[in-house]
């Protein structure tokens, strides 16, 4: 028996009979329930299990939909529902089952670890083609790794690599605006993973929906299954492969309902785009009588929230709710230590607030993860457990921690740190700026010396960091690049503070050129070093890293090391709120180590037992992103600035959807800090009037919901005098109602318990 109650604009969904049906829904207004209730009336007409297929876009999104479907009447785990990855994949194996691919010997593989050594080796052998030299760095790290594989997702999900092979590099670089560099990269890669169509050496999670298309391009005699019903949830995600991948399942026949909303288009990176909500799905659809279909009222948000973020969407956005949500605006002059001071009795009124669970109810909402500096620190201060997701803490991030280890070498000594694993993330960050490679047990032990004995970091930076490497010829490995080793392979030394030891493996590649050039970072840590370590009692660390920032050439640094503009940006504005956090702590450099390590413990005991029997439920800290798809009783979004959200070299398009995604998380409370009351976005959502409308709209929800309908149980064969009571047949539902309105006691022997 379902337990969801459906809508009027849910109801006509699921009457309708198009063979394709795109749901344009708002925030919060039932897409999944929809689709779940579309899978459970097949399932109550008879269509057997095996006939329905649901496509959703994460883990946490196939359970939700599981349970929506239970409570929609219907519990069936052999109901098909997958992500597209996991759908693509268990085509490729059923057709390895039947022959029609040899793919029995290719390898799965789930993480960067395990791509590594591949993407390793076609950087080495797309450096020793000779070309494009002038043009890419071909460095070993996993910041170009990452950034590889997130142009080939985009590459794939796209369906432009596809014409790879068809094209020279130039033609290519030129035509998709690429790196010449990177494209041969690409080329190399795909070529070691790709030998031919249904023949891969391996395959991640970002293959398996373009090798499903390449395959099914390749081998026309390949059927795909038929569905009666095809269910596509967070249609809003979709890329070029997807849409290609259901049009080939609908072709079968059958129905295709699929729900999203425009307005939530983030992943743009990945190939999203809103034309996919609108006219790209009617024109791939065309063959079908497809149609569009509204769910425009949100049970998450109340009155003024919607009409908000309608007014910030263009578009019409109302409420079920008979309970408003409040939308507030915290104005601060400055936008990172003033927004913490801001939120601080903000912060405080939460903790009396908070229910018994703790501050599950919370989240504080970032457009990007540089404005957590402050935020984290009044959270620590105010000792309110909290998670991070999306993005590292600050404590763990590269940029913090080389500014970190840049004091410590000023002051000759890692102060505050007291155990290895302590030590360990500062002189790996220090080795990288560097470009220092080392065994990981090398690293080990001198992250335990220094912790024993925190004086011996000038060790460690006369030895390492301020020693020329030795010009070394580079060699291109040849065999299965899993077997090779990418950490290096210089024998561990007696001491490796005070006997240098360099690896082969730390190996910068420009093209037909086989020897390391001397790194200029370490040239300029060395002259910044020099400069400064006679101010280390004079000046305060803040002043210390301002200039150390500057003698480092940091921005250039966060450039070349994150080749997207946005990520680069991301760090210089991380750099910046740390400098910043440092000068308003007005400490000397050893003060101020001492006071950052006593806060990271402080926020590692924090995260680590947030949520543990004996503490509190955490408050949520995660980026907007992270957030898409979740939801929260209190949601804080702090940041809107003109220099900040929208960024400047940003789509302004994308940069409203990020504000509409995080406004509509909420569901009784938002809180939205600036740092200007005219912010165009603030402008655009014209919170007056939408407080103003929403008197009228609740008091119509409130009305609307004290005349509801109460579904009867009424036995098969008494169904003719519920009838001649007033009762109306639901053929949805399948069930006998009523509306609240009429005379219950003549319905008494069917009512619900409840009633």
């Amino acid at each position: 028996m379902s337990t969801l109650p459906l809508t009027p604009e849910q109801s006509a969904i699921l009457q309708a009979r198009d063979p394709a049906i795109l749901v344009s829904a708002v925030a919060g207004s039932g897409k999944s329930t929809t689709l779940a209730h579309a899978a459970a009336l097949r399932l109550r007409r008879g269509t057997p299990p095996g006939r329905i297929l649901a496509l959703v876009f994460s883990d946490t999104a196939r359970q939700v939909f599981l349970d929506y479907l239970a409570q929609a009447g219907h519990a069936r785990a052999d109901v098909t529902v997958r992500t597209y990855d996991e759908y693509a994949r268990s085509l490729l194996d059923a057709w390895v089952r039947l022959g029609y691919i040899d793919g029995a010997h290719t390898r799965r593989l789930t993480s960067l670890d395990a791509l590594r050594p591949w993407i390793y080796q076609a950087i080495e052998d797309a450096a020793a083609l000779g070309a494009h030299r002038d043009y890419y760095e071909f460095t070993l790290n996993d910041t170009h790794a990452e950034y590889i594989l997130d142009t080939l997702t985009w590459l794939k999900g796209t369906l432009r690599l596809r014409h790879l092979d068809d094209m020279s590099i130039s033609e290519f670089a030129r035509q998709e605006d690429l790196p010449e560099g990177l494209v041969s990269i690409l080329r190399e890669y795909e070529r070691a993973r790709s030998h031919d169509v249904g023949l891969y050496e391996f395959q991640s999670a970002q293959d398996y929906v373009y090798d499903c298309l390449t395959t099914l391009a390749g081998c026309d005699y390949i059927e795909l299954p038929r569905f009666d019903l095809i269910v596509a949830d967070e249609w809003h995600d979709i890329n070029e492969a997807h849409l290609q991948l259901l049009q080939r399942l609908h072709a079968g026949g059958g129905q295709l309902i699929a729900a999203g909303d425009a307005d939530q288009v983030i992943h743009t990176r990945h190939g999203a785009h809103p034309d996919y909500m609108g006219p790209a799905f009617l024109a791939a659809f065309g063959q079908a009588r497809r149609t569009t279909m509204p769910l425009s009222r949100s049970f998450r948000c109340g009155p003024t929230l919607a009409l908000a973020a309608g007014q910030l969407a263009h578009k019409t956005f109302e409420s079920w709710r008979t309970q408003d949500t409040e939308v507030s605006v915290l104005l601060q002059a400055r936008l990172y230590q003033d927004q913490a001071d801001g939120l601080a009795h903000y912060l405080q009124g939460l903790r009396q607030r908070r229910s018994e669970s703790g501050f599950a109810s919370f989240a504080i909402l970032l457009r990007s993860p540089d404005l957590s500096i402050d935020i984290e620190n009044e959270l620590i201060r105010q000792e309110i457990p909290y998670q991070v997701n999306g993005f590292d803490s600050y404590f763990e991030r590269d940029e913090i921690l080389i500014l970190r280890g840049i004091l410590a070498l000023l002051c000759e000594q890692l102060h505050g740190v007291t155990t290895a694993a302590e030590a360990l993330p500062i002189l790996q960050a220090l080795g990288r700026f560097c470009e220092v490679d080392m065994p990981e047990h090398d690293w080990q032990a001198s992250a335990r010396d220094i912790a024993i004995n925190p004086q011996l970091i000038r060790y460690f930076y006369s030895g390492q960091l301020n020693r020329p490497p030795p010009l070394q010829p580079a060699s291109t490995p040849t065999g299965d690049p899993v077997s090779r080793k990418t950490n290096g392979t210089a024998a561990p030394t007696a001491s490796i503070i005070s006997v240098p030891s360099l690896s082969s493996g730390d190996t910068h590649y420009t093209g037909t050129d086989h020897r390391r050039p001397l790194s200029p970072w370490r040239a300029r840590l060395a002259h910044t070093v020099e400069h400064l370590r006679p101010l280390v009692n004079q000046e305060s660390a803040g002043e210390l890293l301002r200039q150390a920032c500057t003698l480092l050439h940091l921005p250039a640094y966060a450039r070349r090391h994150y080749l997207q503009q946005e990520q680069a940006d991301g760090i210089e504005h991380s750099i910046q709120a740390f400098v910043e956090h440092a000068a308003q702590s007005q400490q000397a450099a050893a003060a101020f180590l001492e006071t950052v390590a006593s806060t990271q413990r402080q926020s590692q005991r924090l995260r680590s037992h947030a949520g543990s029997p004996r503490q509190q439920a955490p408050l949520q800290l995660c980026t907007i992103a992270a957030a898409k798809g979740k939801e929260w009783p209190v949601v804080i979004v702090p940041g809107l600035s003109r220099l900040h959200f929208p960024r400047p070299q940003a789509q302004p398009a994308e940069e409203r959807r990020l504000l509409y995604v995080a406004a509509t998380r909420a569901q009784t409370q938002l809180l939205l800090v600036s740092d200007d009351a005219q912010h165009p976005y603030l402008q655009q959502m014209d919170l007056s009037q939408a407080r103003a409308l929403a008197t009228a709209m609740l008091e119509e929800n409130r009305a609307r919901q004290a005349d509801t309908r109460i579904y009867l149980h009424v036995p098969f064969e008494q169904r003719a005098d519920a009838k001649n009571k007033g009762a109306q047949w639901d053929p949805i539902r399948r069930q006998w109602w009523i509306r609240s309105s009429m005379h219950l006691p003549s319905f008494r022997d069917w009512l619900p318990p409840d009633q």
